[in-house]
């Protein structure tokens, strides 16, 4: 089906659609697109950063945090607040 509709998923061409779009001379979106993408870039670097001070050791931080309270986390159900799961 990919190739068939000459999509440009499987190969580097959809890596160089996306730089074109984004280097398009006076074109508001692209401008718009990479600041958005910087934004969350930066927000998941900053979030990574404080989270890789935050947990000190294998035993503290957010990924050892009761979320959804004690009886949970002990039957092992609890969210990982990683920015994946997160929102970026």
């Amino acid at each position: 089906m990919i190739v068939d509709l000459k999509l440009t998923y499987p190969s580097g061409l959809a890596t160089a659609v996306l730089i074109n779009g984004f280097h398009t001379q006076g074109d508001k979106m692209a401008k718009k697109q990479v600041k958005g993408f910087m934004k969350y870039f930066s927000l998941s670097f900053l979030w990574g950063f404080f989270k890789w001070f935050y947990e000190a050791s294998e035993n503290c931080g957010f990924s050892q945090f009761p979320t959804f309270g004690l009886k949970a986390w002990k039957n092992t159900f609890y969210f990982d607040f990683s920015m994946t799961f997160v929102g970026a």
